[in-house]
């Protein structure tokens, strides 16, 4: 895949994640016409690796941000924790679901982040259709995508 073209001022914000999802789709495309015969899963983690690679500086403080939110909300003293849980679902887009997505599959994130998003749901509002495949919600457990908390 080329090199990732240098991320303007002007792309902050959500069309800067939309940008990561398309390459993290063209990541993806490329690495099964490659590896045809590669597992799906194969395929999300060595894409979004790829992506990861390119936009850490990007991706981690976005991602730790919200593994802390969510931690938070889950470790404190709180009645009602799913109140404060959809305030944070309300916020992300579908960009920002399918990166969090992805990062969930990753090596890393399957084993410190995913967890949290099963926990408490945060992908009952993916849409599959947003997926380079919709095969790909279901490479998670049920409880990240039944708001099982």
């Amino acid at each position: 895949m080329p090199e990732s073209s240098p991320v303007g001022p002007s792309q902050i914000g959500g069309s800067l994640r939309s940008v990561f999802c398309d390459e993290f789709d063209q990541s993806y495309r490329e690495n099964e016409r490659t590896d045809p015969s590669a597992a799906m899963k194969q395929l999300c983690r060595k894409a979004f690796e790829d992506l990861y690679r390119r936009r850490q500086s990007y991706l981690d403080h976005y991602f730790l941000t919200v593994c802390h939110i969510i931690r938070y909300v889950d470790l404190g003293e709180v009645d009602d924790k799913s109140i404060y849980i959809n305030f944070l679902k309300a916020q992300l887009s579908s960009s920002e679901l399918k990166l969090l997505l992805y990062n969930c599959l990753s090596e890393t994130g399957s084993s410190k982040f995913e967890p949290l998003l099963q926990k408490h749901g945060l992908f009952e509002n993916l849409h599959k259709e947003s997926l380079v495949d919709h095969g790909h919600l279901s490479l998670l457990k049920d409880a990240a995508m039944n708001g099982h908390a």
